[in-house]
């Protein structure tokens, strides 16, 4: 495994390396368990699927990254949805500072986190759009929650209903980051 270096803030530099200190990262652009208290993201690559492969496909669509192939957003992550992943981790991740990394098509906190700041506008109560079904999949995991595209009391019930039964999270019906991640990270109750 190859190593890099991480920086970290906020550590007192007394220049003596203890496990809580050391941390050795694979140079994938994103297979970081946790981004910013986020988390823990099981990492997604290609051969997975589920809902939270179709809810990233999803909010690929509605960031510009369109897959081809039909069906396109079928849950399963192919090399169409691999290629969609490296070319907006290359232009999206990897161009921040903090972020920056091979672009390999892996899909854990990180890029998660990106996703959702870059269509965050998008996911409010009376749009329609493909970030609004994304949700709407990921609430499916544990409620019985129609995949419209649009936000309306549905939709805002069942993020109330999350947020309660979600320790860290404030009952409001708003999508804010704390949210999504819980969302992609639950496990489904629901059969």
């Amino acid at each position: 495994m190859k190593i890099r270096r991480v920086t970290t803030t906020g550590l007192a530099a007394a220049g003596i390396v203890t496990a809580s200190t050391a941390v050795a990262l694979p140079t994938s652009a994103d297979t970081q368990a946790y981004y910013e208290g986020y988390g823990p993201h099981t990492v997604r690559k290609e051969g997975a699927k589920g809902k939270e492969v179709l809810a990233l496909q999803l909010m690929l669509n509605c960031s510009g990254y369109r897959i081809p192939g039909n069906p396109q957003l079928n849950g399963n992550f192919g090399s169409n949805t691999a290629k969609q992943v490296v070319k907006y981790q290359t232009n999206q991740v990897a161009g921040h500072a903090e972020h920056a990394a091979k672009a390999d098509g892996k899909v854990g906190a990180v890029t998660w986190h990106s996703l959702y700041i870059d269509n965050a506008s998008k996911i409010r109560y009376g749009q329609t759009n493909n970030c609004v079904k994304a949700v709407q999949v990921l609430l499916s995991k544990r409620y019985a929650q129609q995949t419209t595209g649009a936000f309306g009391k549905e939709t805002k019930n069942n993020v109330m209903s999350f947020q309660k039964k979600t320790s860290g999270l404030k009952s409001t019906g708003t999508v804010d980051a704390k949210t999504f991640h819980k969302l992609v990270v639950a496990k489904a109750t629901r059969r």
